[in-house]
């Protein structure tokens, strides 16, 4: 046990280096800038009654979308530096029939989507869809 004068002429330190817990480590050093695969994305109006209509709701990293005819799209985005990334599709269906988007062209800046619907027949349709390009 100590005594009153040794306490007194005693030097604590509470720097976290010793304790009941041990030593702290150092934090790790901040990771490069990092870069989201995710490059693009929209919610398009393909629905709208005017075949002019501004048919981005929603999006990002869009230039444009244009109605080519019934069901045939063209989105236009910057430039990918190649045709290589994915595109991702969904479709909003209230009706029966099921329906189907794919892409049919694919370039740089560009690709064109076609929307279909089938019960025995296919039809080409515009209903409101939904992509996502991912890029390395």
């Amino acid at each position: 046990t100590l005594d009153a004068a040794e306490i007194d002429g005693t030097t604590y330190v509470c720097d976290g280096a010793t304790g009941a817990q041990g030593p702290i480590g150092n934090t790790g050093p901040a990771g490069a800038d990092g870069d989201t695969f995710i490059k693009a994305f929209a919610k398009v109006d393909g629905a709208a009654a005017t075949p002019d209509a501004d048919r981005l709701l929603r999006s990002q990293g869009v230039t444009s979308v244009t109605r080519n005819s019934t069901g045939n799209y063209t989105v236009t985005i910057p430039d990918r530096g190649n045709s290589d990334y994915v595109v991702q599709l969904t479709v909003l269906s209230s009706t029966g029939l099921q329906v189907t988007a794919q892409v049919v062209a694919q370039t740089n800046t560009t690709f064109t989507v076609q929307l279909y619907g089938s019960n025995v027949y296919l039809y080409r349709l515009d209903r409101n869809w939904y992509f996502t390009i991912e890029d390395l």
